[in-house]
């Protein structure tokens, strides 16, 4: 909470694990940041995530992608 995210990265299979994005956004840790209270998250394929090689610059391109899409709505 004291970080105040703006934006929340989670991975495709934490969402699906811990019940879909609507349960995970209103959980009151997360609803009480901007990122939760705006709604503002992006998920991603957990290997793009947590492995860095030759698909780091596909990995960086899809978060811009996602944070460029957030920026504009």
């Amino acid at each position: 909470i004291a970080a105040a995210p703006d934006i929340i990265v989670m991975s495709d299979l934490h969402l699906k694990r811990l019940g879909g994005v609507e349960v995970i956004m209103s959980r009151p840790d997360i609803a009480a940041t901007p990122a939760g209270a705006n709604q503002t998250y992006v998920v991603l394929n957990p290997q793009m995530m947590l492995q860095f090689g030759p698909r780091s610059p596909i990995a960086m391109n899809d978060l811009m992608t996602a944070f460029e899409g957030l920026a504009t709505n």
